[in-house]
């Protein structure tokens, strides 16, 4: 199974988790950033490179090179992956960057013939304790995806579901300022 994320703090969390529980899953992370920038325009990774690098003066452990390397081999090994008819589990929440990141990732998967389930967690969890509020998927321990039964939440998605949400997410006005509206194609 590959598990695709769309934050790399979670990314990380999960890969963590998997190996406490000895769970032998490939995680793909693509911080694509789609909530940022204009995507209509050019090229994709020419415009996520010029994100990177809006980002990179601000955040000094990363380079915009590392960036774009580390998304071109992410798009690379999931490429590879889909065609080998692995099962793809997708993470996703409400947070723009994820929902985004879900809706480009139905649009590039639809039409192909794979096996896919979804995680779609919420932000907001009513616990004992109160409510339990994230701002975004890197802000979820390890321990809360047991404690939150966040595996439990997980529902097929099916080809004919990947295709409507692609075409949502990138064809009608409605969320067109979330996102952008040009998709990359891997070849």
């Amino acid at each position: 199974m590959i598990d695709v994320l769309f934050n790399d703090s979670f990314a990380a969390t999960l890969k963590y988790y998997y190996q406490q529980k000895n769970i032998n899953n490939e995680v793909i992370s693509l911080p694509m950033h789609l909530s940022l920038g204009d995507i209509n325009q050019g090229n994709f990774l020419e415009n996520r490179r010029t994100l990177y690098k809006i980002q990179s003066t601000h955040d000094k452990l990363t380079s915009t090179s590392e960036c774009v390397r580390s998304l071109n081999e992410s798009l690379e090994r999931l490429s590879d992956l889909v065609n080998q008819d692995d099962l793809i589990r997708i993470w996703w929440s409400e947070a723009s960057d994820d929902y985004c990141g879900f809706l480009w990732l139905c649009e590039w998967l639809a039409g192909k013939r794979i096996q896919s389930v979804e995680i779609h967690i919420p932000l907001s969890y009513v616990t004992v304790k109160g409510l339990r509020t994230f701002a975004s998927l890197g802000e979820i321990f390890a321990e809360d995806i047991d404690n939150l039964a966040l595996l439990d939440l997980q529902r097929p998605l099916t080809n004919p579901q990947r295709q409507a949400y692609g075409r949502a997410g990138w064809h009608y006005e409605m969320i067109t300022p979330l996102c952008g509206q040009t998709l990359m194609v891997i070849s």
